[in-house]
Order: C-alpha cells, then sequence, then structure tokens
C-alpha cells in the first residue's frame, strides 16, 4: 500500500506499507493477489458457524469506515461532493 501526501508546492511525501501474504499451500492463482480471498471467505465461514453476524478481525464499524474512506477518495479525485443527505 503506498500513500502518497501533497506537501505543497510540487513536493510530495510517500510512505510503504507491506503486508506479505502467509505462504500458500494451493501453488498458482488465476488472479495473482487473490489468496487473500481465501482467508476472508474462511474467516466468514467461522463467524456464520459460531452465530455472529460479522467477523471479529473485520467488522461493521471497519467497514463503513473504509466506506467514508472511498468516498472521501472519490471526492476529491472527481473535485466535487456526492452530498446524499439531500
Amino acid at each position: 500500500l503506498r500513500i502518497q501526501k501533497d506537501r505543497g508546492r510540487g513536493e510530495t511525501e510517500e510512505v510503504v506499507y507491506d503486508f506479505p501474504l502467509p505462504n500458500d499451500p494451493f501453488g498458482v492463482w488465476n488472479n495473482p493477489g487473490s489468496i487473500g480471498f481465501f482467508f476472508q471467505i474462511n474467516e466468514v465461514g467461522k463467524a456464520l458457524k459460531e452465530g455472529k453476524t460479522e467477523c471479529d478481525s473485520y467488522t461493521w464499524s471497519d467497514s463503513l469506515e473504509v466506506a467514508l474512506i472511498v468516498d472521501e477518495i472519490v471526492d476529491q479525485v472527481r473535485g466535487e461532493r456526492n452530498d446524499m443527505t439531500k
């Protein structure tokens, strides 16, 4: 994950976060990096078996936070606000 911050006057700052996946016991995937879905699916299955309505590792609150971040990115890229409260 790369995050670039505009420091002004043509200067930027970049921070890189690396989240390596564990070893892949299944070998080659059609879509590189898609092994992450395997772990997500297992986590959802575990939560459902335990009668939960959300995963411990990724809650409803986490989902809403990501949605707000994506909305902010879209607003900044488009240069406009899409106020859905009207």
